[in-house]
């Protein structure tokens, strides 16, 4: 159930990496990627950063991600309910992950203090899998994810 606390436990670590994969074969265009837990409950989040939230809304990005997985199958260790969509652009998911160091990523859970990062969402451990770059473009990725997410549903 989504509101409850989830140890990081290594299926799940392995799961965030396989979604990861997943949306990039379907050109996502994923320019973060991580998984975070809630400061209030406990729950470990994860969270994909698109500019398509922007264009589009999340709406819009869920509903083509829900088609894909009644096709793809989801790993074990991750639910549809357990994905959050935020934009490069919002200030808390910039500072979340422009502290971001590549020994992050390899060292798994790491602390952060409360951060902010939207949606009353507050931060307080973060694994990442993909940072953004320091200046994240409005490359409109949302032409080629629709294209992979109706050839995959025609399948």
């Amino acid at each position: 159930m989504a509101s409850e606390s989830m140890a990081m436990t290594k299926v799940r670590l392995d799961s965030g990496r396989h979604l990861l994969k997943m949306t990039d074969e379907l050109e996502f265009g994923a320019v973060a990627a991580a998984w975070v837990q809630d400061s209030e409950n406990g729950h470990w989040w994860y969270l994909l950063v698109t500019p398509m939230v922007d264009n589009l809304g999340p709406t819009w990005i869920y509903e083509r991600l829900l088609k894909v997985f009644q096709k793809w199958k989801l790993p074990v260790g991750i639910s549809p309910l357990d994905i959050r969509i935020a934009s490069p652009f919002e200030s808390g998911v910039q500072s979340l992950f422009g502290g971001i160091t590549p020994r992050m990523i390899e060292n798994g859970p790491a602390p952060v203090v409360d951060l902010n990062i939207g949606n009353g969402l507050f931060v307080r451990a973060i694994v990442p899998y993909r940072t953004m770059p320091s200046r994240a473009k409005k490359t409109d990725s949302s032409k080629a994810f629709e294209r992979k997410v109706l050839g995959l549903l025609a399948a």
